[in-house]
């Protein structure tokens, strides 16, 4: 199946739109809300983390990086509930390792925000990509992610790896599958990638395939045809099912995460 676009790019990535044809996944069905326009929101200050949060536009905190600002729903009015977005940034090697910095913004309405990390470590591996709804992927990254922020938004990370999970902090396992190239044209103009994964609470757990983990970039480092590669992905907005709180105050499970299967566009 191909998309027209990838959107990632339009986002504000730093390269041009996209205008090739680019193989993707099936998506499955879930709830997310269009991202925010621009217009007036709350002014971001004293973040739910206990930062300063700034007057960044759209009523975004000046943590989240500049070409977000404008674009990212960060007072949740079109969710009406808590959103998340999942912003990525790093590299892999030519020797076949890969790391990322995944933060998880989580706005909760208003002013309220807090923001977590998860450092993705992972080797190059052999597993079919189709076994995971990903026939044109080149690249399957065996990965774990750990938690590197403590847990500063005090909530229940396991079921955005695996439906009903219980577990609150992990680390978690999986793969990363990154569809990088056409099979008709090569290397997807801009470096246009799409993101997908499968993940699981547990080690020795089966893995929940997502298809529409997130898009971006992955720009070669070399004059090879594939990795090493430098990596930059965001999201689509995430609405969370609704909160009973007015927001984070230290507290597990106060808000519900979407499954992998909710995280679809």
């Amino acid at each position: 199946m191909t998309r027209s676009t990838l959107a990632l790019i339009c986002l504000g990535l730093g390269a041009a739109a996209c205008n090739g044809d680019k193989g993707a996944a099936d998506t499955d069905s879930g709830a997310s809300a269009d991202g925010a326009d621009g217009t007036d929101g709350a002014d971001g200050t004293d973040g739910a983390d206990g930062t300063d949060g700034g007057d960044g536009g759209a009523g975004c905190p000046d943590e989240v990086p500049e070409q977000f600002r404008n674009i990212w729903d960060c007072t949740a009015e079109a969710c009406g509930a808590p959103v998340i977005y999942r912003y990525g940034v790093g590299s892999s090697s030519a020797s076949g390792d890969i790391e990322v910095d995944e933060q998880y913004f989580i706005f909760f309405g208003g002013s309220e925000w807090c923001v977590d990390s998860f450092t993705v470590e992972g080797e190059a591996s052999s597993v079919d990509p189709t076994t995971y709804n990903c026939s044109e992927c080149e690249e399957t990254w065996e990965s774990t992610w750990t938690l590197a922020t403590g847990n500063s938004c005090g909530i229940a990370w396991g079921s955005f790896f695996k439906q009903r999970s219980e577990e609150a902090e992990g680390p978690f396992y999986g793969v990363l599958m990154f569809d990088t190239h056409s099979p008709l044209s090569g290397r997807n103009p801009d470096n246009a990638m799409l993101v997908l994964s499968a993940t699981s609470d547990s080690a020795s757990g089966s893995l929940q395939a997502n298809s529409s983990w997130a898009e971006g970039t992955a720009t070669p480092t070399t004059s090879a045809d594939t990795w090493p590669h430098d990596y930059n992905y965001v999201s689509d907005p995430m609405c969370t099912a609704r909160s009973t709180v007015a927001g984070p105050v230290g507290r597990i499970d106060e808000i519900a995460l979407p499954t992998s299967d909710d995280a679809a566009r």
